[in-house]
């Protein structure tokens, strides 16, 4: 990070620089009505809904013979305008709005309704999802004021601030440098081993995901043997989403990182992933079973130990592949996972091991 941009996030003149209009992105209903004579006229509700109605109010035009064209009357320009107006935001003024009522997160109890913010960190998730509005959030103070979101005794303010924080450190290395260095993985590794709801653990699982993808620092916050019992932790957990998000996290970011490959291995990930392998089979978990099939070729790879462990004789490996292969290979939804276990059979089993196993 460069010296301006340092002293952009530390200065306390927190300002946003102008940010053009932009149109929020709103959930089109199929549902809702075309404006018609015989239904009241109801403004689209974003652009699929605006496209519709025009192409609506111009069907009985025919292309082959020329158009009439005539001034656009008051109501209809009234009625234009005013979708256009209704579907417009301005992105400054609803990061500041919103990040004043994060801000007393802090403040709000037990016994208090978190609704004001909750609905605050949907609106600035929904914001966030470009990079120059994320790092803008940031420059605010929307850090700083997410920290105490995440220790919330409510669990949506909890879950929401780590969604928050994961969608504004998506492929933003700038935001992730500054997320590393407010200790926020330290915070999310902690939601992750003791919180006791599900959905917080699995979404600061995905924060810590898209923090430390392509972060060199924040992989490093793994060659803590602690954080790496924590994953460990959550693998052997009842729930299957947080299974799934460490399973992606060990696929995607450790793959690169030859130490904590060796680290993982030594502690006993690829035994355990083996085990969950054969579980994800056994319970038809098709979802489970191809994540950590992907985690164990990304941990596996140029990894002799790794391969060994593999080839334990009282885990069968070999047999359980060979079942996935077979009970999933004409399954067109399980391509990844057919290729995931025959990947793994080669690179695991030389032709003289498949034939001394045969025996």
């Amino acid at each position: 990070m460069s010296a301006d941009e340092k002293g952009d996030f530390i200065s306390n003149n927190h300002q946003v620089q102008p940010i053009q209009n932009s149109l929020l992105p709103i959930q089109h209903n199929p549902n809702d009505a075309l404006p018609s004579s015989s239904n009241p006229r109801r403004n689209p509700r974003n652009m699929q809904g605006l496209l519709k109605f025009l192409l609506e109010t111009t069907k009985n035009e025919d292309g082959t013979h020329d158009s009439e064209f005539s001034p656009m009357d008051e109501e209809r320009k009234e009625f234009l305008m005013n979708v256009f107006e209704s579907m417009s935001v301005n992105i400054a003024e609803k990061l500041t709005e919103s990040l004043k009522v994060i801000s007393q997160a802090v403040n709000i109890t037990q016994q208090d309704d978190p609704s004001d913010c909750e609905n605050a960190l949907e609106v600035l998730t929904d914001l966030v999802d470009e990079v120059d509005v994320a790092n803008d959030f940031m420059k605010i103070g929307g850090l700083q004021a997410c920290k105490p979101c995440l220790y919330s005794p409510h669990n949506g303010i909890r879950w929401r601030a780590a969604q928050l924080v994961g969608e504004c450190a998506q492929n933003n290395p700038l935001f992730q440098h500054n997320a590393v260095q407010l200790t926020f993985l330290d915070d999310l590794i902690k939601l992750v081993d003791t919180d006791t709801d599900e959905r917080v653990r699995v979404k600061a699982l995905y924060a810590i995901s898209t923090i430390m993808r392509g972060n060199e620092k924040a992989i490093n916050f793994f060659h803590d043997i602690d954080a790496c019992h924590t994953l460990m932790r959550a693998l052997q957990s009842d729930s299957d989403r947080l299974k799934i998000k460490v399973a992606f996290l060990l696929s995607t970011a450790f793959s690169g990182d030859q130490f904590l490959k060796i680290q993982l291995q030594k502690m006993g990930f690829i035994t355990l992933l083996v085990q969950l392998i054969m579980e994800a089979l056994e319970g038809k978990k098709i979802t489970s079973l191809e994540h950590l099939l992907g985690a164990l070729i990304s941990l596996s790879k140029d990894l002799p130990d790794a391969l060994e462990d593999c080839r334990q004789p009282n885990l069968n490996f070999l047999n359980i592949l060979d079942n996935i292969i077979q009970t999933y290979k004409d399954d067109s939804a399980c391509l990844e996972t057919v290729s995931y276990a025959s990947s793994i059979k080669q690179m695991v089993y030389s032709y003289t091991d498949v034939i001394n196993a045969d025996r």
